[in-house]
């Protein structure tokens, strides 16, 4: 073997390596898309709600006011109420994400942590999971809460559209956004690692308020951290957003199919 080939073949195995490494955005710029996908999440759901009011009094021009309010009430939670309103904001919330993520620097992919991994990393975490909801099961069945009106109004309802957006959609969409974009941007910023878990889980747990009691929101809270640690450890978003689905299609099997509370 000559010194030449010697020489040469550290640079080849250097270029066979994966590029791994993200680049740094400031601080500032996450906090503008932040405020931007709020905005366009409340301006897509005023905008479903308005076409709601439309349909609602063309195809039933007899209701009172009240009657018809009540409607509109009964729709935004019934199946497709809930399909529509979460399809309808997440349209605009994605192109506003896509744009985001898009840096000069790298490519979205990158920026989103879509990375693969092998199968035996996800085992894991997905035993992570399993404790998770068994600690949960065992919490609730201790401090039984009211399940509030959204997810009675789900129980024993079997509606494929609802299905796909509780158990694909919604975990692929939300983990793009928390530990796929946000993630990256402020774990590389001054808030570290634990200050990037507990802001990104506080912001997670926040867009459920609407929908559970405080304390299935704790849980969700504890649910999140937990998706957070998968994410730093693995480097890719694809095994939170696995843990995510698991759990949607845990809940939608007992709400949904079993009618279990």
């Amino acid at each position: 073997m000559t010194t030449q080939t010697l020489n040469e073949a550290p640079a080849a195995e250097a270029i066979e390596q994966p590029q791994t490494s993200t680049t740094a955005q400031p601080f500032s710029r996450s906090i503008k898309f932040l405020l931007a996908m709020v905005v366009t999440y409340f301006v897509a759901a005023f905008v479903y709600g308005i076409g709601a009011v439309i349909y609602g009094t063309a195809t039933q021009p007899d209701l009172s006011q009240a009657e018809s309010q009540a409607w509109i009430s009964a729709h935004l939670i019934s199946p497709n109420g809930i399909t529509w309103m979460y399809l309808v904001t997440a349209i605009p919330v994605l192109l506003v994400l896509l744009k985001a993520a898009s840096l000069p620097q790298q490519r979205w992919t990158q920026t989103l942590a879509l990375t693969p991994v092998a199968a035996k990393r996800y085992l894991p975490w997905l035993g992570a999971f399993a404790l998770y909801y068994a600690s949960a099961w065992l919490i609730n069945w201790l401090w039984p809460v009211e399940s509030g009106e959204f997810i009675e109004a789900l129980v024993g309802v079997r509606h494929l559209g609802l299905f796909v957006t509780m158990v694909l959609v919604a975990p692929v969409l939300e983990e793009l956004v928390f530990r796929g974009y946000f993630f990256q941007a402020w774990r590389n910023s001054f808030l570290g690692l634990w200050g990037t878990l507990l802001l990104t889980s506080v912001l997670f747990t926040l867009i459920h308020a609407g929908q559970y009691p405080l304390l299935i929101l704790a849980m969700l809270f504890s649910f999140s951290l937990i998706l957070g640690l998968a994410r730093e450890k693995t480097g890719s978003v694809y095994v939170p957003m696995a843990m995510h689905a698991a759990n949607n299609l845990l809940a939608f099997i007992l709400i949904n199919w079993l009618g279990y509370v």
